[in-house]
């Protein structure tokens, strides 16, 4: 990477964040109000092989194209946040991001069992998302903390050594 100057790369990458954090977030939000029931993959599918090919292959392409403009927001987003934020919050960060197998493990669970049932009378809202995850990661980390004190579980559930 030094022969080929890619630190310099990463400088000039870093002057221009604040563009590609706009730029992927509006392409992330312009394509994200078309996402319907069709856009996920567990209604629709990824064969081509069913009859109806170009449908199938805009829907692809479209998944494909808004989880890119998504990511890449996120990752802009999440480099201006350890460039600008107090150690806590990366610490943070970065405790969910080595529990992320736990998390994932979790999630399913959490959501079925507590979460649906717990907002179960409310109408879809952007308020009620950011609630539910903030309230769902502090399970997780409480549920992950018990098992981390237990090495079976440790082991078997998380990949812990």
């Amino acid at each position: 990477m030094n022969k080929l100057n890619v630190s310099r790369c990463f400088e000039n990458c870093s002057r221009r964040l604040w563009c590609l954090l706009i730029f992927a977030g509006l392409i992330f939000g312009i394509m994200i109000t078309s996402f319907d029931r069709d856009s996920y993959i567990y209604t629709t599918g990824i064969s081509v092989i069913k009859g109806n090919e170009m449908t199938q292959i805009k829907i692809d392409i479209y998944r494909w194209a808004v989880g890119f403009a998504g990511s890449i927001f996120v990752i802009a987003l999440g480099k201006l946040i350890c460039n600008k934020s107090r150690v806590f919050l990366i610490r943070l960060i970065a405790y969910f991001g080595r529990n992320s197998l736990g998390i994932y493990i979790l999630n399913t669970y959490v959501n079925r069992y507590f979460m649906s049932k717990l907002t179960n009378g409310f109408k879809p809202d952007v308020l009620i998302w950011l609630l539910e995850t903030v309230l769902s990661m502090i399970i997780y980390a409480l549920i992950i903390e018990i098992l981390k004190r237990i090495p079976v579980a440790r082991k078997i559930l998380l990949g812990g050594r």
